[in-house]
């Protein structure tokens, strides 16, 4: 049985396509029809997540109904994008409703949108952890053109740091997010060139809140060596995250559950939880790939070619080895 928490849930309405209050609805009727179970299967034919009947709908097949990912794109046709939710008989009775309160509390625990636009990503510069420049890297270093639009990840409020610096480098500005569902934490925007929005401002997950700098000599830059977002997640008291794999999910198109709704980054895909859309089957990824696949797959490449190098050379001594003595065993024999 694969059990999905309200968060979970959440993600795959949201991925489907649901928003705002139909989103809450979806995800409150998901937990009122299956409690969360993707592998609930009724007595009257009602399969999955979202338990659709699929005598009333031929077209859902059964691993379809069963698969999350793709059982939720189906309930967002069935539901007419959202906008009625009729063929469910815990809408009609209303017994969602006692389940609004959870899917709120599993929406907000979702990062919504990523920091840049995934067009506008081209790699990333430096990653979290050890650095030769500054002892620990707190963030992630996404390089994108001078002036890039950035955007709130998640509901909150932003506030400016004019003196986000390094001692004995010019002054740096940084965009601070304080997150509606946990403020003590805080979302920083470093190296930005501009703020679109004042001190103070409550945004949305998706908008924008200013543009990136980082160009040597631009105001806002602060120690930097050229264009690029420094991206970071904070805990309350100020210590980091490694914000990676949030930046995955979000540049991939998904909505990954917040660190501070306790656990890991979950990432909604077919992969992460544990379906592969229609054709059924499972997978213990939970992502899809993202930004360090590159450098993983380099190291596999570089580890296979390095062992196919060294088979050769054995292969090569063995084969040397094999002709000396051979030659070796000839010269005995025409001596005699």
């Amino acid at each position: 049985m694969t059990q999905l928490s309200p968060a979970d849930v959440g993600m795959v309405v949201k991925d489907a396509g649901f928003s705002g209050s139909s989103a809450q609805q979806m995800t409150a009727i998901a937990l009122a029809e299956s409690g969360g179970r993707t592998d609930a299967v009724s007595k009257t034919g009602d399969y999955g997540l979202f338990q659709i009947n699929l005598a009333s709908h031929p077209d859902v097949t059964q691993a379809c109904a069963l698969d999350p990912v793709c059982a939720a794109s189906k309930a967002f046709a069935i539901s007419k994008q959202g906008t009625d939710f009729g063929p469910w008989t815990t809408f009609q009775q209303g017994v969602y409703q006692q389940f609004m309160a959870q899917a709120s509390q599993g929406l907000s625990a979702l990062l919504a949108a990523p920091p840049i636009k995934p067009s506008d990503f081209q790699f990333v510069s430096q990653p979290y952890g050890p650095s030769a420049l500054e002892g620990f890297h707190t963030g992630i270093d996404l390089v994108t053109a001078d002036k890039t639009p950035v955007y709130a990840i998640t509901d909150g409020v932003v506030h400016q740091d004019l003196n986000w610096t390094v001692p004995g480098h010019p002054v740096g500005w940084a965009g601070v997010l304080s997150p509606d569902s946990s403020p003590s934490w805080s979302v920083i925007y470093g190296h930005l060139s501009q703020f679109a929005v004042p001190d103070g401002t409550h945004v949305s997950a998706g908008q924008l809140i200013g543009y990136s700098g980082g160009a040597v000599g631009e105001q806002g830059a602060g120690f930097s060596t050229g264009p690029h977002l420094h991206f970071e997640i904070d805990k309350p008291g100020g210590t980091s995250v490694d914000p990676t794999a949030f930046v995955t999910g979000l540049l991939g198109g998904h909505g990954v559950a917040a660190p501070w709704g306790g656990g890991p980054p979950t990432v909604a895909s077919s992969s992460a939880l544990g379906g592969s859309g229609a054709g059924g089957g499972s997978s213990s990824s939970s992502s899809d790939g993202g930004l360090l696949s590159g450098i993983t797959d380099t190291l596999k490449n570089i580890a296979l070619g390095g062992f196919l190098v060294l088979l050769a050379l054995l292969i090569i001594g063995v084969g040397l080895f094999a002709l000396f003595k051979s030659s070796e065993g000839a010269v005995e024999g025409g001596a005699v």
